[in-house]
């Protein structure tokens, strides 16, 4: 009786203490910028108010779209590959950075004048369409007509 007690309790702890580790994680992604003015000014080299305003924006963007996006669009292809779903997710990977990544990049960063803030924004879009496109792909089942071995 009491091993069935602990069998049920014991994964809703683990999920719990992985909610955690994730949300203290995000946290940290959010409170850490906050501080990076500080931080650069803290430097042996002089910086300028503008560099010091654009390493910030960036930063912002790019753990607020790390902590959304990059464990659909990162970690899930790992794992489609690992079951053998290899060539799904190197079409994926290479059309998405030459069409979203590369064709937004000039578009944003050079057609619209925003620099390096849209080269930042053009690789957050290519995360986005990723993550949509792996999950999609897991949630089908596709994947588990896949192998490693034949």
């Amino acid at each position: 009786m009491e091993s069935r007690l602990l069998r049920l309790i014991e994964p809703t702890t683990q999920l719990d203490s992985r909610r955690k580790v994730f949300s203290n994680a995000s946290l940290m992604r959010m409170i850490v910028p906050l501080f990076f003015e500080q931080l650069l000014t803290m430097l042996a080299y002089p910086l300028s108010d503008e560099i010091i305003h654009l390493v910030i924006v960036l930063v912002l963007i790019h753990n607020l779209f790390n902590a959304a996006a990059f464990p659909a669009s990162g970690a899930l292809p790992n794992g489609l590959r690992a079951v053998g779903d290899v060539r799904y997710t190197m079409y994926v990977a290479i059309i998405s950075t030459i069409v979203i990544r590369f064709v937004l990049s000039v578009i944003l960063g050079i057609w619209m004048d925003l620099g390096v803030i849209g080269i930042a924004a053009a690789m957050c879009c290519d995360w986005m369409v990723r993550a949509v496109l792996f999950l999609h792909r897991f949630r089908s089942g596709k994947w588990k007509e896949c192998s490693v071995i034949r």
